[in-house]
């Protein structure tokens, strides 16, 4: 198991069901490379034309899509576990969560380059503990990525860690999550510039709603639902009626 702890940023909770609304159709991250970008998409129209300006509203046009941020709904089920990623499904099972070292249902995401970068937290609760590792030697995702790992448990003792893999500079992660701090379902939680893999592990008893293939929206999609067992309350006090004689 990686032994580097790491504390990242937190921003701030928001109710299950309400309309991520606080956060800008920009993320913040790219407002001032946005903001430069435009300064010199103007600056070069007047100073060498319209023409000649081109590339550099191109690059103005890209830095709007790498950071664009619609708003997102999120369903209001409190234990609905919500796509942290707009992603593809690529692989539900059962397997070992080396993180919390438990049996776990994992289900493993895929950005591409042209989804949405926006991460969002699965669950509502409080950030426990988190992980940072390089590429390890051996087989599997370990050998290829860097990880970020963020163990996160709800208010009822619900688990989830969720696992970013990102293989380039390029796609580095930008994350707000600080851990001893809480945060909301579906909150926005940072960035993962040109895309990743994404893990999200959970109770082994967790009904999942995807499939391999199919397609999640950061902050909506629901993955799959936690179970709670019924507590059935053992001692019942029996009530016997006395009569006088």
């Amino acid at each position: 198991m990686p032994d580097l702890d790491v504390g990242l940023e937190s921003g701030q909770q928001h109710r299950a069901g309400h309309r991520v609304s606080k956060y800008p159709l920009i993320a913040r991250e790219g407002w001032i490379p946005i903001g430069l970008a435009l300064m010199l998409s103007f600056l070069t129209v007047f100073k060498v034309g319209l023409l000649a300006s081109l590339p550099a509203w191109l690059i103005m046009l890209l830095l709007v899509f790498i950071f664009r941020d619609p708003h997102r709904v999120t369903p209001s089920k409190p234990l609905a576990v919500i796509s942290p990623v707009q992603a593809s499904v690529i692989l539900v099972d059962k397997t070992n969560d080396p993180w919390l070292e438990r049996q776990a249902t994992r289900i493993r995401l895929k950005m591409s380059p042209l989804d949405l970068f926006a991460l969002h937290s699965p669950l509502e609760g409080k950030v426990m503990k988190q992980w940072y590792a390089k590429p390890a030697a051996g087989g599997g995702l370990n050998a290829d990525f860097y990880q970020s790992a963020h163990w996160i448990k709800t208010d009822e003792g619900d688990d989830a860690v969720m696992v970013i893999y990102t293989r380039h500079l390029s796609s580095r992660l930008r994350c707000k999550l600080r851990a001893g701090e809480r945060v909301g379902q579906g909150q926005r939680c940072g960035l993962v510039y040109f895309g990743a893999e994404v893990e999200v592990f959970l109770a082994e008893n967790t009904r999942v709603q995807v499939g391999n293939g199919d397609k999640v929206v950061a902050g909506s999609s629901i993955l799959g639902e936690l179970v709670h067992l019924a507590e059935v309350s053992a001692t019942t006090q029996p009530s016997s009626e006395t009569s006088a004689v």
